[in-house]
């Protein structure tokens, strides 16, 4: 068993799918429907992760506004927190926590897509995910 994807249902899910794109990288990998009824399969080819961007009048949008930033969150592994989130900003993101060094080599940083989804741009010293099968001892030793 593995998880194929995580659904998201949102207010404009084929105009972020693009935005997601074109700023971050994604591959749209099905996309149909209209941004009242749609939907949009993102596919990252680095992690292999499948994000489904939805919406259906059957299906509550999620309001991002009025949830805390850290409640929900999207969460992009990167190089260089801070020049990923100058460059999303120019592309209609907002900064909303400036830069955290989580510890020496680490750093992360808050920012809301143009539809409000908190994204936590992210660069830690230790990977949480490593591309082979691990034992839940490596797992914590990696973690510490």
């Amino acid at each position: 068993m593995k998880i194929e994807h995580i659904g998201i249902c949102v207010a404009e899910p084929l105009k972020m799918g693009k935005w997601y794109e074109e700023n971050l990288g994604f591959k749209i990998i099905h996309t149909h429907g209209n941004d009242k009824d749609g939907v949009n399969f993102l596919y990252d080819e680095k992690s292999g992760f499948l994000l489904e961007l939805f919406r259906s009048p059957d299906a509550g949008i999620l309001e991002f506004s009025y949830m805390r930033p850290i409640t929900f969150h999207l969460a992009i592994d990167c190089k260089d927190p801070l020049a990923l989130a100058k460059q999303l900003e120019s592309h209609g993101a907002k900064i909303i926590e400036g830069s955290h060094n989580i510890d020496h080599d680490s750093e992360k940083i808050l920012i809301k897509d143009p539809w409000g989804m908190t994204l936590q741009l992210i660069n830690r010293n230790k990977k949480l995910i490593i591309n082979k099968i691990i034992t839940e001892t490596e797992i914590s030793e990696n973690l510490n």
